[in-house]
């Protein structure tokens, strides 16, 4: 199930991501304007987010960013997205929803903690396994082993 994308989606996606990360590393925050080239329509903020899980995923998955950066990226992106849902999108639709950036955003939470105790390395057990299928399934590239 490989994601199709039009290049605007792609390009916006990058470019967000590369502002988002630019920010975060550099001053630990971003800028709060950073997200006004997706308000344009929920359905477009959708398609880029689900690109933002692709970009997030294979950067994590090629060794670009440890688990803790790519953790605090997901977690500040999956922050942007609910100020988003909340401006932009219908209430209650949720047939046009990023999906695929659920499951990249839920495979980092679940490396966040020790799951009651039954794991002593998250990360290892939940999101690396959790990246990896999300990868395999939409033509990702580069899973960690």
């Amino acid at each position: 199930m490989a994601l199709e994308v039009d290049d605007r989606v792609v390009q916006t996606a990058q470019a967000y991501f590369d502002n988002v990360a630019n920010d975060l590393l550099a001053r630990g925050g971003v800028l709060v304007n950073r997200a006004d080239p997706v308000r344009t329509d929920y359905r477009f903020a959708s398609a880029v987010f689900d690109q933002l899980a692709l970009i997030l995923a294979r950067k994590y998955a090629a060794g670009d960013y440890d688990f803790e950066t790519a953790d605090r990226l997901a977690n500040t992106l999956e922050g942007e997205l609910i100020e988003l849902l909340t401006t932009i999108w219908p209430k209650g639709d949720i047939e046009v929803y990023p999906h695929n950036w659920s499951r990249v955003y839920e495979g980092f939470d679940a490396g966040e903690f020790d799951h009651f105790g039954r794991s002593t390395d998250p990360v290892k057990e939940f999101t690396d396994p959790q990246i990896r299928e999300f990868l395999a399934e939409c033509g990702g590239a580069n899973p960690r082993a």
